[in-house]
This record gives structure tokens, sequence and C-alpha cells, in this order.
């Protein structure tokens, strides 16, 4: 989860993954139901619960 290291929203995450948005947009989804991501605003960041 290197990539979110600091917070950014979907289409700059797929421009550094090289992934499609909708890809990154439905993985994303998964991790913040997972606890692991949190969205605010659009934008995305690791929980403190990821970091651990």
């Amino acid at each position: 989860m290197e990539a979110l290291e600091v917070p950014k929203g979907p289409s700059a995450l797929a421009r550094e993954l090289g992934w499609p948005k909708s890809t990154v947009a439905k993985r994303l989804q998964r991790l913040v139901s997972r606890g692991l991501v949190e969205a605010r605003g659009g934008v995305y960041r690791r929980t403190e619960r990821a970091s651990a």
C-alpha cells in the first residue's frame, strides 16, 4: 500500500499504478470496506490500522 502513503484520488492512483480507473475504484472500495483505507472527499489514505 505504498501508493497510499500520501492521500490521493483514484485518477492519481490509476496513473501511478498503470491500472484502469475502474479497477482502482473497485479495489479502493474493497479496502475501505475492510477498514484498511479511508475516503474523505474523493481522496483516499491508509488507516492507522493498515500501518500496523
